[in-house]
């Protein structure tokens, strides 16, 4: 299965990667994570979105993978964490929202980081 990241989204993950001051590298090996968890679908919220954030703003990654357990999730995390992102960040896995209106508030505002190009084939 082939999984990549799409220019859909509020900007695409082009945007999202220049706003959330991600390296080439990082951003590479962000994607592979992704597609080695078999995400469908990630999205940037919160502070970091915003192009005036400071340097202490807190990053979010909304996940949405309906088929992952919390202990994949847990991994998920880890590997992320060992990616050396320099600025704090959280992992939100979008199906353990118990909010559907914050569900749909990341689908709506999020900027769109990662997508499983391959969904439903």
């Amino acid at each position: 299965m082939h999984m990549s990241s799409t220019d859909r989204g509020a900007g695409g993950p082009e945007a999202a990667r220049g706003m959330s001051g991600t390296s080439d590298s990082l951003w590479t090996a962000l994607l592979k994570v992704f597609e080695r968890f078999s995400v469908k679908r990630v999205w940037l919220v919160a502070s970091r979105t915003n192009k005036a954030f400071p340097r202490q703003a807190e990053f979010h990654m909304a996940v949405d993978a309906p088929e992952m357990t919390e202990r994949q999730l847990e991994s998920l995390d880890a590997a992320i964490g060992a990616l050396a992102i320099f600025y704090p960040m959280k992992l939100v896995h979008v199906q353990a929202l118990e909010s559907v209106r914050l569900q749909q508030s990341i689908e709506r505002n999020g900027m769109l980081l990662y997508e499983n190009q391959t969904e439903g084939e």
